[in-house]
Protein backbone atom coordinates (compact mmCIF):
# COMPACT_ATOMS: atom_id res chain seq x y z
CA UNK A 1 0.00 0.00 0.00
CA UNK A 2 2.93 2.55 0.54
CA UNK A 3 4.37 1.62 -3.02
CA UNK A 4 0.75 2.17 -4.70
CA UNK A 5 0.45 5.89 -2.48
CA UNK A 6 3.93 6.68 -3.26
CA UNK A 7 3.53 6.17 -6.72
CA UNK A 8 -0.21 8.02 -6.62
CA UNK A 9 1.34 10.82 -5.24
CA UNK A 10 4.04 10.94 -7.95
CA UNK A 11 1.35 11.20 -10.45
CA UNK A 12 -0.14 13.89 -8.98
CA UNK A 13 -3.23 12.23 -6.65
CA UNK A 14 -4.03 11.36 -3.61
CA UNK A 15 -4.91 8.08 -1.59
CA UNK A 16 -7.21 7.29 1.01
CA UNK A 17 -6.69 4.32 3.10
CA UNK A 18 -8.87 3.07 5.34
CA UNK A 19 -9.90 -0.45 6.93
CA UNK A 20 -13.63 -1.27 7.19
CA UNK A 21 -14.43 -2.60 10.74
CA UNK A 22 -17.38 -4.33 10.43
CA UNK A 23 -15.99 -6.65 7.63
CA UNK A 24 -13.67 -9.52 8.00
CA UNK A 25 -11.39 -11.61 5.56
CA UNK A 26 -11.94 -12.60 1.93
CA UNK A 27 -12.71 -16.36 1.28
CA UNK A 28 -13.81 -17.00 4.94
CA UNK A 29 -14.98 -20.53 4.88
CA UNK A 30 -17.92 -21.69 6.95
CA UNK A 31 -17.59 -24.22 8.80
CA UNK A 32 -14.47 -23.93 9.99
CA UNK A 33 -11.76 -25.71 7.98
CA UNK A 34 -9.37 -27.74 10.42
CA UNK A 35 -7.20 -25.68 12.07
CA UNK A 36 -3.54 -25.66 10.52
CA UNK A 37 -1.70 -24.82 13.41
CA UNK A 38 -3.36 -22.62 16.13
CA UNK A 39 -0.29 -22.18 18.27
CA UNK A 40 1.78 -20.60 15.09
CA UNK A 41 2.91 -16.95 15.62
CA UNK A 42 1.62 -16.10 12.12
CA UNK A 43 -1.42 -17.26 12.48
CA UNK A 44 -3.01 -14.13 11.23
CA UNK A 45 -1.79 -14.69 7.94
CA UNK A 46 -4.48 -17.27 7.17
CA UNK A 47 -7.53 -15.77 7.84
CA UNK A 48 -9.77 -18.30 8.05
CA UNK A 49 -7.43 -19.58 11.23
CA UNK A 50 -7.08 -16.13 12.77
CA UNK A 51 -10.84 -15.74 12.29
CA UNK A 52 -11.87 -19.07 13.58
CA UNK A 53 -9.06 -19.30 16.07
CA UNK A 54 -9.51 -15.84 17.98
CA UNK A 55 -12.34 -13.68 16.51
CA UNK A 56 -15.04 -16.25 16.10
CA UNK A 57 -17.28 -14.63 18.77
CA UNK A 58 -17.56 -11.66 17.08
CA UNK A 59 -18.50 -13.09 13.89
CA UNK A 60 -22.61 -11.94 13.08
CA UNK A 61 -24.47 -14.93 12.18
CA UNK A 62 -28.14 -15.38 11.77
CA UNK A 63 -27.26 -18.37 12.52
CA UNK A 64 -25.44 -18.70 9.31
CA UNK A 65 -22.58 -16.12 9.18
CA UNK A 66 -23.49 -12.24 7.32
CA UNK A 67 -21.40 -12.45 4.18
CA UNK A 68 -19.83 -9.79 2.46
CA UNK A 69 -18.18 -8.77 -0.66
CA UNK A 70 -15.41 -11.56 -0.98
CA UNK A 71 -16.43 -13.83 1.05
CA UNK A 72 -15.93 -11.80 4.21
CA UNK A 73 -17.93 -11.80 7.18
CA UNK A 74 -19.77 -9.02 8.95
CA UNK A 75 -18.02 -8.37 12.38
CA UNK A 76 -19.51 -7.08 15.70
CA UNK A 77 -17.20 -4.44 16.58
CA UNK A 78 -18.76 -4.70 20.85
CA UNK A 79 -16.74 -8.19 20.65
CA UNK A 80 -14.45 -7.24 23.78
CA UNK A 81 -11.27 -9.26 21.35
CA UNK A 82 -12.30 -7.90 18.07
CA UNK A 83 -12.51 -4.62 19.47
CA UNK A 84 -9.54 -4.66 21.15
CA UNK A 85 -7.96 -6.30 17.58
CA UNK A 86 -9.28 -3.27 15.65
CA UNK A 87 -7.84 -0.74 18.55
CA UNK A 88 -4.30 -2.41 17.78
CA UNK A 89 -4.92 -2.53 13.89
CA UNK A 90 -5.94 1.20 14.41
CA UNK A 91 -2.76 1.76 17.03
CA UNK A 92 -0.48 0.42 14.35
CA UNK A 93 -1.68 2.53 11.50
CA UNK A 94 -1.22 5.79 12.95
CA UNK A 95 1.95 5.42 15.11
CA UNK A 96 3.95 3.09 12.94
CA UNK A 97 3.32 5.90 9.97
CA UNK A 98 2.86 2.14 7.82
CA UNK A 99 1.69 3.83 5.03
CA UNK A 100 3.33 7.27 5.15
CA UNK A 101 2.32 8.73 1.84
CA UNK A 102 -1.37 8.71 2.15
CA UNK A 103 -3.39 12.13 1.75
CA UNK A 104 -5.78 11.09 4.56
CA UNK A 105 -6.52 7.36 6.66
CA UNK A 106 -10.12 6.34 7.64
CA UNK A 107 -12.36 3.57 9.83
CA UNK A 108 -15.27 2.60 8.26
CA UNK A 109 -18.13 2.07 10.94
CA UNK A 110 -21.59 1.41 8.19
Amino acid sequence: MSAYSTDMRAQGFHVLNYFNVTEFGANITYPAPPAKNENDPILWKDPNDFLHDRLEDAVLKTPAPIWTWGKGVIMDCRDPTYRGFLLEQAKRHVESCRIPRESASIAWIG
